[in-house]
């Protein structure tokens, strides 16, 4: 599983034509040549819950494991970094 939220022109970059983009909030349309297909993914803040996640990985109770980080122009490596056997930990993509 490959874990990532760019947002903006970074991400629309990042993804190969004919691919699909997937964010948490409104981006700005793709050049519709490319043939990227654009979906939103809503959610809702929730401060008491992301408070409560963040005392327990301060607590130590919930543990988080980064196997590595990639910059976005290296998307692709990072997603066949995520499907290789053996994988311990999070893929992380950086702007």
């Amino acid at each position: 599983m490959l874990d990532a939220v760019p947002i903006g022109e970074p991400a629309a970059a990042a993804v190969a034509a004919g691919g699909i983009l997937v964010t948490t909030r409104p981006t700005p349309p793709i050049d519709p040549a490319r043939r990227v297909r654009q979906e939103t993914v809503l959610v809702r803040p929730n401060r008491l819950a992301l408070h409560d996640l963040v005392e327990a990985v301060a607590d130590g109770r919930l543990r988080t494991r980064v196997a590595a980080t990639f910059p976005l122009a290296e998307a692709a490596e990072a997603h066949r970094r995520a499907e290789s056997a053996g994988l311990r930990g999070k893929i992380v993509l950086v702007a």
